[in-house]
């Protein structure tokens, strides 16, 4: 977990903030899917500390609304899809979110694309199905992380997550 004070070295690419570190590799992908006749629309990059904080709370409060829940059973839940402020990924800069229904992405053009591509580039999904154990999240292959080019592939080989890869690594 990262605190407020955090916040990344962040450039703008296609709408989106992302860790500058990463914009040359996010370029790469963006351009090698555009060959291929696809184009990547991301929706999402860097939240802040702030904006992480908000939308968890949002979403409390939304299920405290809706479904009658208790503090800390809207807590508990809302956890699942909105992690709290200083947990999420994104607030890393490292990861976008592509364009796509959660839901369905799976069904599209771009999922099958990038399951095949996107490793060669350093990405790898960040909630991928099977993972929320390790993740804390539920499964959504509409955000996708830069690893780097040797541990996405490596990541795939071996069908791991970000959590479970860095257990990996610290056990080696």
């Amino acid at each position: 977990p990262q605190d407020a004070s955090y916040v990344p070295n962040t450039i703008e690419v296609e709408g989106v903030q992302v860790e500058a570190h990463i914009v040359s590799a996010l370029e790469m992908l963006m351009e090698a899917a555009k060959e291929d006749g696809l184009a990547l629309v991301f929706t999402e990059g860097y939240v802040s500390y702030e904006e992480q904080e908000e939308r968890y709370e949002a979403k409390v409060t939304e299920l405290m609304e809706s479904e009658g829940l208790t503090t800390v059973m809207a807590c508990t839940q809302a956890r699942l899809v909105v992690p709290r402020a200083g947990e999420s990924d994104m607030q890393t800069g490292m990861c976008v979110r592509v364009q796509g229904d959660p839901e369905t992405f799976t069904d599209s053009r771009t999922f099958t694309w990038l399951r095949s591509n996107m490793g060669k580039y350093g990405f790898v999904f960040r909630y991928p199905e099977g993972k929320k154990d390790y993740t804390g999240c539920s499964e959504d292959y509409t955000v996708i992380r830069y690893v780097g080019s040797n541990h996405a592939i490596a990541m795939q080989q071996r069908s791991l997550c970000l959590e479970e890869y860095i257990s990996y690594l610290n056990s080696q």
